[in-house]
């Protein structure tokens, strides 16, 4: 933002962090415990400044022009649309592949995801 200049002395590991928080929905919470260095505070900062629509919306449309200047999108046909589903299963045994997820099955069941269908579709 102009004008706007951070007091963080880790200003790019604490926006990656934040936006790794918010990409996963582990929370700001869960990655200010979990990562050395990060601390809540930082990660609201950067969210507030750094992860908003306008600046969300630019990021996007970089990955997207720079996804269809490449050669191998265009195999796949025009690259508007794309259709990707995944399952998840709750599980009872600890595995190094589950992970939970409070909005499918709480705060205490582990579950698994697998992507079923990730292929582009035709329009029509």
């Amino acid at each position: 933002m102009p004008g706007y200049e951070s007091r963080l002395e880790n200003l790019y590991p604490t926006l990656l962090s934040s936006i790794t928080a918010h990409a996963t929905n582990l929370g700001t919470a869960a990655v200010a415990q979990s990562a050395e260095g990060i601390t809540l505070e930082g990660l609201q900062e950067v969210s507030r400044w750094y992860l908003r629509e306008a600046t969300l919306k630019a990021s996007n449309t970089a990955l997207i022009n720079y996804h269809h200047q490449s050669t191998l999108s265009g195999v796949w046909g025009s690259g508007t649309v794309l259709s990707s589903d995944g399952q998840r299963f709750g599980i009872q045994k600890n595995s190094l592949l589950a992970s939970f997820y409070p909005r499918y099955f709480g705060y205490y069941d582990r579950a698994v995801s697998i992507y079923t269908d990730l292929r582009p579709i035709q329009r029509f």
